[in-house]
């Protein structure tokens, strides 16, 4: 913004939720430091809702908690703070065994935090209704890594193909001849340049899909993820 002079023009869209409370008969809620920001909705939310909740809320001490006191005054559900100071980090397996069967997860916090519970849900089989917000990208790469050559992207609303060399992204290759292209963190994380996929089969590399919707292949982010085969066919 600071490079914006008067009279430029800038496009604004409209807000993107890439975080959506979905429906279930209930709650549970991981925070870690301001990771307690885009929870505290949702657990207002569910209360309005009438859905039973339970929040695990850590931080370095009990003074680095934001909202506790809100927190406390939110009915229909369970609150338990955890200090590290005091209590040491959260114990995700302990937390897991607690939930019972159609539980949806929502978590909040730093990577080594939502590293842990992503750990514990595996271990548990609860991957599938875990729903994280990461501040940033792992660096991660989610699939198995085959050679980053070259490959084809093919534009389906206007035939055009581009080539995307091993030293480009999706996003490096389109932004010529897409400039409108949404997107946004370039780490994989966010949403914004998730994109319908018609044929190919993409090498997903984000942090934002399932595995099930990796394994489904019905999408893809083009700021990171690849191709495992010569060429995708993207509805653009």
């Amino acid at each position: 913004m600071h490079q914006l002079a008067e009279g430029d023009t800038v496009e604004v869209r409209g807000p993107r939720n890439n975080f959506e409370l979905v429906p279930a008969p209930q709650y549970v809620f991981f925070a870690g430091g301001i990771g307690i920001t885009p929870i505290l909705p949702m657990v207002r939310r569910a209360a309005e809702l009438l859905v039973p909740w339970r929040l695990v809320y850590g931080a370095r001490n009990r003074e680095a908690m934001a909202f506790r006191n809100e927190l406390r005054s939110v009915q229909g559900g369970a609150l338990r703070l955890v200090p590290e100071d005091t209590e040491g980090r959260t114990d995700f397996g302990y937390e897991l065994s607690l939930i019972e069967p159609g539980t949806v997860i929502y978590a909040c916090g730093p990577a080594p935090m939502l590293d842990a519970l992503a750990a514990a849900c595996s271990t548990l089989g609860l991957d599938s209704q875990l729903h994280v917000e990461r501040f940033k990208g792992s660096g991660e790469v989610h699939a198995h890594q085959p050679a980053d050559g070259a490959f084809e992207v093919e534009l389906a609303r206007t035939g055009e193909v581009v080539r995307v060399t091993a030293s480009q992204t999706i996003i490096d290759a389109i932004l010529p001849v897409r400039p409108d292209q949404p997107y946004s963190c370039l780490e994989g994380y966010c949403g914004t340049c998730e994109t319908k996929v018609l044929a190919g089969v993409p090498d997903h590399r984000d942090e934002y899909l399932s595995d099930d919707q990796r394994e489904a292949n019905d999408t893809m982010m083009l700021c990171v993820s690849r191709a495992n085969s010569r060429r995708v066919v993207l509805d653009l």
